[in-house]
């Protein structure tokens, strides 16, 4: 049995680590060496920390797989079992990931979708992944990388330092003629929050150094278009919009923010107003904490409930999100958004009935809030109810009918329904706006898998 060494970076949340090592040592594959690099004193980050490994064992004779793990992933025990099988069915497989479970059962990630503007996660039900399957990009929390294919194109760019590594590397090794693929039998445990985080004012520039240099490296080339999910839709204005942001998200890192540290003495109200005004200029942990801070003070406030439940969701923290907006609903039951966030984190966790149910409850209880109406037809899409979510969506133009975005999402409907002038015609009045055009064939992709980046960056609205 040929070794596998196990990369860890690692950084100072030791019970992470002990359970991550503990599950380790539970696998049926017991040929495994464990590598941590420990960034508690000097934080070089992920990528480098995963490099010196890659360096220390990749290109070692015996070696053929080297598994690279974040410590809060914690394998089961026949997960190396099922990706080396994967990999030896496969013999042009250069990464097999498993498919990684939320704390509540759910999956988390099983294969990656959309990478811009937000990198989108396949979350089917855990039931449907029967066999393994080619997906777009590895995720770096557990991936098991053959040792041939780092000889063929090296270690992680390390000019992406903390994220977009892992995406970079798959997509290179695409390019290269490997296959990244999801190992169906495969599971791990993988804790919602964040790994190696230090000064978070720090990192949050870091994260947006990384995914300005991926922009750079990758979307104004062919080779995205080819091999990404959305490349063949992938407008020049989207990629415009997305470098503006991540250039107004590092503009906003050369000033404090908004709002000076919290003391003692803060009211609630005042608290969630610095958590508020935090998360505005990007300092989403120390948003967390003023929330926290605030619910610490007074458990039963509706308004920090509210707007913690909204960056909960916004961090992809869905059953935190839930517990939070279901708690706010009861201490608010005609908050007409709160039933439209609760919607919002329904349909991420692929419930997507539930989530039209909220949003109509939304409806209902304010009928003129158009995003409550693009949010029910996004639902619909999911459910396949195609003349009820281009009905939602002409609610909402009617509401909103400078927001030209939904003539698009209401031509993806009209393109489902087989109503193509219908969908021309909007896709003209999209056009008009400045919105790009989308060739049928994407409008066909985009029931719903596309769509779901809206359920992000519809939050705000």
């Amino acid at each position: 049995m040929q070794p596998i060494p196990i990369l860890i970076a690692h950084f100072r949340a030791e019970e992470k680590l002990m359970q991550c090592l503990a599950a380790i040592h539970r696998q049926n594959y017991a040929a495994v060496e464990v590598f941590v690099r420990d960034n508690s004193e000097d934080n070089i980050l992920f990528t480098a920390a995963i490099n010196e490994g890659l360096y220390k064992h990749a290109f070692r004779p015996e070696v053929e797989f080297v598994l690279i793990l974040n410590q809060d992933a914690y394998l089961l025990p026949d997960t190396l079992d099922h990706l080396v099988a994967c990999m030896r069915a496969n013999p042009a497989c250069g990464i097999a990931c498993p498919i990684q479970l939320a704390e509540d059962g759910s999956v988390h990630w099983g294969g990656g979708l959309q990478l811009t503007p937000l990198g989108v996660h396949r979350c089917d039900p855990l039931e449907s992944y029967t066999a393994d399957f080619e997906t777009y990009w590895s995720n770096g929390a557990a991936m098991l990388v053959r040792t041939q294919l780092v000889k063929d194109i090296g270690v992680l760019d390390s000019n992406m330092r903390f994220i977009c590594s892992d995406a970079d590397y798959a997509l290179t090794a695409r390019a290269r003629g490997w296959t990244v693929m999801v190992a169906s039998s495969a599971r791990v445990h993988h804790g919602s929050g964040q790994s190696m985080v230090g000064n978070n004012a720090i990192i949050h520039r870091i994260k947006c150094e990384d995914s300005a240099y991926f922009y750079k490296k990758w979307l104004s080339t062919e080779l995205f278009q080819d091999m990404a999910y959305e490349g063949a839709c992938v407008h020049p204005a989207e990629i415009e919009l997305g470098r503006a942001y991540l250039t107004q998200a590092l503009n906003a890192l050369e000033v404090p923010p908004a709002t000076p540290a919290l003391n003692l003495q803060a009211t609630v109200n005042a608290r969630v107003q610095a958590g508020i005004n935090f998360a505005k200029n990007g300092f989403a942990d120390m948003a967390e904490f003023a929330f926290q801070s605030a619910l610490a003070a007074d458990a039963y406030s509706a308004n920090a409930l509210f707007n913690y439940a909204v960056l909960l969701l916004r961090r992809h923290q869905i059953q935190g999100s839930v517990d939070c907006i279901c708690r706010a609903i009861e201490l608010q039951p005609g908050n007409a958004k709160a039933y439209e966030v609760l919607g919002l984190a329904m349909c991420q966790l692929q419930q997507y009935a539930e989530g039209a149910q909220c949003f109509s409850k939304a409806i209902a209880l304010q009928a003129d809030g158009a995003p409550a109406y693009a949010h029910l037809g996004h639902a619909h899409m999911a459910l396949h109810h195609y003349d009820a979510a281009a009905q939602a969506y002409s609610a909402a133009i009617k509401l909103q009918d400078g927001s030209h975005h939904n003539h698009r999402y209401r031509a993806a409907a009209y393109q489902a329904l087989g109503q193509d002038a219908l969908a021309a015609a909007d896709q003209v009045k999209a056009a008009f706006s400045g919105e790009p055009v989308l060739p049928d064939t994407v409008l066909e992709q985009r029931k719903f898998a596309a769509l779901a980046s809206d359920f992000h960056m519809l939050l705000a609205s």
